[in-house]
């Protein structure tokens, strides 16, 4: 059993195999049905296939169980494209080319264990498996509407880089973290540029200019500051 800082309740953290999809696939279709808003989270096209080849042949998945019941997932994927046929703003295509990365996938939490540091745990266990496989960069890609998830990057060090328009015109923020040193310098003494978390002309513009976003301001604000890429 594992437990983590957030929660005393002991949890078994494993990776998830094809004796797993039933209980994955129940899991991911009740939280599915329970999101009101497509801004929040599109489903896939071939849902099944989603989730079968991130078993092994694409990624990872991550599970948790409490008294044998899959609670939360979170899925990673190896040696894939960050921003998946997107167009990228930013200045950060450069880290795409030169750095081993890994992608943040789906991850989701049932709703009656939520606001128990799941979702941070998640993501740190998938961080280690990045590591283990040799990535230098974790990227995930969150809607600009899901500001739980973009304060749990933010707040587990990653920073947002960018903005990638994809053709069925979802819009999403690309979130990237360097595994195991920073690829950023930032003025620390800089109080930095406050910009409305919706406002996608002004971010575009800010990602062209060399910041990236830092912290949110109670889901409404974003942080930018001027970094200088270090690799």
């Amino acid at each position: 059993m594992e437990t983590f800082k957030t929660s005393p309740m002991p949890v078994l953290t494993r990776l998830l195999g094809e004796a797993d999809l039933s209980q994955l696939v129940n899991l991911r279709e009740c939280i599915l049905n329970g999101i009101k808003s497509s801004e929040l989270y599109l489903r896939e096209d071939d849902e099944f296939d989603f989730l079968t080849k991130h078993l092994a042949l694409s990624g990872r998945t991550v599970g948790v169980f409490k008294d044998g019941e899959l609670i939360a997932y979170g899925i990673v994927k190896l040696d894939g494209d960050p921003i998946e046929g997107g167009t990228l703003s930013g200045q950060f295509n450069l880290i795409l080319r030169i750095t081993k990365s890994a992608i943040m996938q789906s991850s989701m939490v049932k709703k009656e264990y939520r606001g128990l540091g799941l979702q941070g745990h998640l993501l740190r266990f998938r961080e280690r498996i990045g590591r283990e496989r040799g990535c230098e960069t974790m990227f995930s890609q969150v809607s600009l509407a899901n500001s739980y998830s973009r304060e749990n990057l933010l707040t587990n060090r990653y920073v947002i880089v960018g903005i990638v328009r994809h053709s069925n015109g979802s819009v999403r923020h690309v979130f990237a973290k360097s595994i195991d040193r920073s690829f950023y310098s930032c003025d620390a003494s800089s109080t930095g540029t406050w910009v409305d978390a919706k406002n996608i002309n002004e971010q575009e513009q800010l990602f062209e200019k060399g910041f990236v976003a830092t912290r949110d301001d109670f889901s409404e604000r974003l942080r930018f500051i001027k970094h200088n890429l270090t690799i």
